[in-house]
């Protein structure tokens, strides 16, 4: 097994078109379990972490976060823009994978309940995709393609992430839902960023975690929510009806059932806009 540390972005092109079947080093928290476990053995690993992707930048209208910054970077970055991000990095595993891993990897990975992708989905976030000659920017929406799955093409690395600054953001709630010690996988989350007044929505983004193949955003509880005139006791449980029924196609596997999540996207959705009312 070789490994590579590129020191420039130049020198991370000519690693990666001279080993076209290398594998990324981000934070390496889900890569070296898996080499342990012998799922993967890589002849070749090339490592982001000397790029300097690790930084956060805010500007007026942006915050920029680097790839490599890491979760627990995140978890004490003090900023009411991405406050849920805060919150979800948080709670990525314990205080050691915290510090290892990285908001790039979490995406990448592209599992269905990565933490910080639904944050960042709740956020708007766009990723910033380098390739040898180019560079593009897509929303990270658009980003995954199934289970593990992304639109990442050969030689292309995800740089950073563009999350907009709304100036009128009132709403920021992250809750995710599984066994009692908090180091866990979940089995289902829950990312919503917003704007309520005086109990109407002018904007509302609620992504879900764990109930379909992909982080997914809650579009049609998102649509019914910005119809609503005054949100009340009977506009709480339509909303969560539909989430619970139209916005999710969750699978019974060893964590839990389809039934099981089905309900708690019911409950938590409830129990999220009981606090907005508050």
């Amino acid at each position: 097994m070789i490994l590579l540390a590129p020191q420039s972005v130049q020198s991370l092109h000519t690693a990666l078109e001279a080993n076209t079947d290398a594998t990324i080093l981000a934070g390496g928290t889900d890569l070296l379990v898996k080499i342990r476990r012998e799922q993967i053995y890589p002849d070749t690993i090339i490592s982001l972490g000397s790029l300097g992707w690790n930084r956060i930048q805010r500007n007026q209208s942006t915050v920029e976060i680097g790839s490599m910054v890491t979760a627990a970077q995140l978890s004490t970055y003090d900023c009411s823009d991405v406050d849920v991000l805060s919150r979800a990095a948080s709670q990525v595993g314990g205080m050691q994978i915290r510090n290892m891993a990285t908001v790039g990897g979490n995406v990448v990975n592209a599992s269905p309940a990565a933490d910080m992708a639904l944050a960042l989905l709740a956020l708007d976030a766009d990723v910033t995709i380098m390739g040898r000659e180019t560079e593009r920017r897509v929303s990270l929406r658009d980003f995954f393609t199934g289970p593990g799955q992304t639109v990442l093409s050969t030689g292309e690395i995800v740089r950073s992430f563009q999350i907009p600054i709304r100036s009128n953001t009132t709403i920021q709630w992250f809750r995710k839902v599984g066994p009692r010690s908090r180091h866990f996988i979940s089995r289902v989350a829950l990312a919503a960023v917003g704007t309520l007044e005086n109990g109407t929505f002018s904007r509302i983004r609620i992504a879900l975690g764990s109930v379909a193949p992909i982080p997914r955003r809650a579009l049609q509880t998102e649509r019914y929510l910005k119809t609503v005139k005054l949100l009340g006791e009977n506009e709480i449980e339509t909303a969560a009806k539909i989430a619970s029924s139209e916005d999710c196609s969750p699978i019974s596997d060893h964590r839990s059932s389809e039934e099981y999540r089905r309900r708690v996207v019911f409950n938590i959705i409830r129990e999220f806009l009981n606090e907005c009312t508050v």
